[in-house]
């Protein structure tokens, strides 16, 4: 189980989840804490972002549950915006295509798009996904 005072950098080496984490304190003691969730590699077309709740500020968490999941793509880096007034949480993250090339010795990233999604229940459910870009990658492959 995961406690609060690990939450500063909860990466798994073997499956690379939580590279990169977003923390959201809600009103009261509730937490949200969002990943990437992948099946073993660093650059993963399983990856998927993934969300865990706390009640009581971070002593037991839920289970992961999938927040975003573009099918065939990385999907990761997730931030998170709360308006405290409205309730409405904004979580934005990216889902990225990844293609062999003989020239690297592990796969690279050929485009990258922006998704923003939506919650106005603390989380509970999200809107669908809105792809806010076309490609973050100019003409250049993210090796």
């Amino acid at each position: 189980m995961v406690g609060i005072k690990d939450i500063g950098r909860i990466e798994d080496t073997e499956t690379y989840d939580g590279a990169v984490t977003a923390l959201l304190k809600l009103d009261g003691s509730g937490i949200l804490l969002f990943y990437r969730q992948s099946d073993g590699e660093h650059r993963d077309r399983s990856a998927r972002v993934v969300m865990r709740q706390s009640s009581n500020l971070g002593e037991t968490w839920t289970e992961p549950t999938v927040v975003h999941d573009v099918e065939d793509r990385d999907t990761g880096e997730p931030s998170v915006v709360y308006d405290s007034e409205s309730g409405r949480i904004v979580l934005f993250d990216h889902a990225m295509n990844i293609v062999e090339t003989a020239e690297y010795e592990h796969p690279v990233v050929q485009s990258t798009e922006a998704y923003r999604l939506e919650s106005t229940d603390g989380g509970k459910t999200w809107d669908n996904p809105v792809r806010i870009t076309d490609n973050l990658i100019a003409d250049n492959p993210w090796p």
